[in-house]
């Protein structure tokens, strides 16, 4: 009787211990699940968290690049009064103007210009005098925008100002326009800006030696460079067949937000490109010199 009653004894010990593993098992299956469930929402709170960090990344570009628009609108408003003004040197907060500077002037403005100047104008100057001025100015590394007007450039000033731009400098906007720069400029040009990682703004309007034979280069910037938002090309020589390319070369880059064309390529673009809604059309008619070096045309589509 003794033994049949330790061996009932054990039985029941050995239920009870099997009660409690599978009581176990149940809250380890239980605690499994709870830390399945905590992952999975740390996971959403984590992409919640990279939306918004990229939400704001994409409010952060875009407030930056309506304030470069209003610069390049201050340069538009101003340059029909500058025009008329004496030639000189006129200081800004923010800003220097040169309008057929000697190179006196040049070395005064180098010597007197500080951190806050961030925008350059330069018009109706010689491309010896621009080589004085702005090859310094950019090894300052605070300039921002800079417009060259009016001033025809050599391929030496070009290819010296090109090796600048290798190095992502400061500037974001770049105009050079009426009659500044041509076919070999802008080759040249371009190819030192594919890697750029700066530049947001680049207008070669109302340059009438720019033609389609630089558009194989400008198209190949285009496909590489990944952070240009606009590229403005009216009021130059490229037929439709470069506008066409130019177009074809957005399929690549979904960061460059339009390319300014002349409103004359609209009907061929629409007949043959699918999408135009990243091409604006300028109805510019107006002469390079009844306006600033940007786009003026002021009504877009």
């Amino acid at each position: 009787m003794a033994m049949k009653s330790k061996i009932a004894d054990n039985q029941r010990d050995i239920a009870e211990k099997e009660s409690m593993i599978k009581s176990t098992n149940e809250e380890l299956s239980s605690m499994r699940q709870l830390l399945s469930e905590a992952q999975e929402e740390l996971k959403l709170q984590k992409k919640s968290i990279d939306e918004l960090e990229e939400k704001l990344r994409t409010q952060y570009r875009i407030s930056r690049m309506k304030d470069i628009e209003i610069e390049g609108l201050k340069a538009r408003l101003h340059q029909r009064k500058e025009q008329d003004m004496t030639n000189g040197t006129k200081w800004g907060k923010y800003e220097v103007r040169l309008t057929s500077p000697s190179a006196e002037e040049c070395t005064n403005v180098l010597a007197k210009i500080d951190d806050n100047h961030r925008h350059i104008y330069l018009s109706n100057s010689s491309s010896d005098v621009a080589q004085l001025l702005i090859v310094p100015l950019l090894q300052k590394r605070s300039i921002t925008s800079l417009y060259i007007l009016s001033t025809p450039l050599t391929h030496d000033f070009i290819d010296l100002f090109s090796s600048q731009m290798l190095d992502d400098n400061t500037l974001e906007s770049l105009y050079l326009n009426h009659n500044s720069i041509d076919d070999v400029g802008v080759i040249t040009l371009v190819k030192s800006l594919k890697h750029n990682k700066k530049l947001l703004y680049l207008s070669l309007d109302f340059n009438t030696e720019i033609t389609s034979l630089s558009v194989p280069s400008l198209a190949e910037f285009i496909r590489i460079n990944s952070t240009l938002s606009v590229l403005y090309v009216a009021s130059t020589s490229i037929d439709n067949k470069g506008v066409l390319d130019l177009a074809d070369s957005l399929k690549f880059n979904t960061k460059l937000g339009k390319i300014v064309v002349d409103q004359k390529h609209k009907a061929i673009c629409s007949q043959f490109v699918g999408k135009t809604n990243r091409l604006d059309f300028s109805y510019t008619t107006a002469t390079a010199y009844e306006y600033t070096g940007v786009n003026l045309g002021g009504l877009f589509v």
